[in-house]
């Protein structure tokens, strides 16, 4: 399975590689006709950066231009893991197309061994957004990479389902200042306990892409989403149905418990998204206030076509 994998990319294929996360199209670093063919297949833009799959700490140094002690406390605690570090990257490595002409790179270290063992049978890093259209769900079994990418374009590298069901958190690092790029996971109640007294955690609150995840509109299903932060009303429901001319939606129901909600999302949103006009999910305002609901909270928000935030008052 992995030197067929491997004979794929000679033969001009990309390779869906499965991770903890959800599954991604992948790329060796060092072929710029293979990585611009991620970005054709999966109609992404350019200026979209992707993000460098590495086997362990000692490929992750080999990217940067420096590696602080922070980034390697965070490495210690979460990788293997759903965590992508941003740092400033080392030109003769990581090419601008990778990094959209930014001085950065984004690396993580997948907690797949599927992942794991690919990238070391490959031996150089891997460019690897998620296995899907740009914009769309993404996929978190191999089923729903076949049903968008055909075979004679990439090969499939199965690894089961996806075990946490969204996309790494991203932290850049700069100095003392860790900014949460992406929510994920990994939260800052995660992240805190590891920082010292002179180090602090900011969240990302410029519009500029300065890594994946961060257009306004992502992860959108085949069907119009309406998320609701306010308790969805039946006359409410039946306005918003007016509003974005469907007849009826369908509840897209999470479990209570974040890191389950989390495997679930992109999986029962495809699910529905093949039975239903339109879907709508309801999560109470409260859940902002806990940090492993945030990660959630923003794939629903750039999801959906419609956010309803008021309380119906009818």
């Amino acid at each position: 399975m992995m030197s067929s994998a491997v004979e794929a990319f000679k033969q001009g294929r990309l390779v869906v590689l499965p991770t903890e996360t959800v599954y991604g199209l992948s790329a060796p670093i060092d072929q710029p006709e293979l990585l611009k063919k991620i970005f054709t297949l999966k109609e992404r833009p350019f200026f979209d950066p992707l993000i460098v799959h590495v086997h362990d700490t000692e490929q992750a140094k080999s990217l940067v231009a420096q590696w602080p002690e922070i980034a390697e406390r965070l490495a210690k605690a979460f990788w293997p893991g759903p965590l992508t570090l941003v740092l400033e990257k080392n030109p003769t490595q990581v090419s601008d197309l990778i990094t959209s002409g930014l001085n950065t790179v984004g690396i993580r270290c997948p907690k797949h061994k599927v992942a794991l063992k690919f990238i070391k049978e490959v031996g150089v890093p891997l460019a690897a957004p998620s296995a899907n259209k740009f914009g769309k769900t993404s996929p978190t079994s191999i089923e729903h990479v076949q049903s968008e990418f055909k075979e004679q374009d990439v090969y499939y590298l199965d690894g089961g389902p996806c075990q946490v069901g969204i996309e790494s958190t991203i932290v850049g690092i700069k100095g003392n200042t860790l900014t949460v790029l992406r929510s994920g996971v990994i939260s800052e109640k995660e992240l805190k306990p590891l920082l010292k007294d002179n180090e602090k955690l900011v969240y990302h609150s410029s519009h500029e892409v300065v890594a994946p995840g961060q257009v306004k509109h992502h992860y959108m299903p085949n069907v119009p989403l309406v998320f609701f932060r306010t308790h969805p009303t039946d006359n409410l429901l039946k306005e918003v149905c007016k509003d974005i001319g469907v007849t009826q939606l369908q509840s897209l129901e999470l479990p209570h418990e974040a890191e389950i909600a989390a495997r679930v999302l992109y999986s029962n949103m495809r699910d529905k998204a093949k039975r239903a006009k339109g879907l709508y999910c309801y999560i109470d305002k409260s859940k902002d206030q806990d940090p492993q609901w945030l990660g959630i909270i923003d794939r629903l928000n750039k999801a959906s076509q419609l956010q309803i935030t008021e309380p119906d008052q009818s």
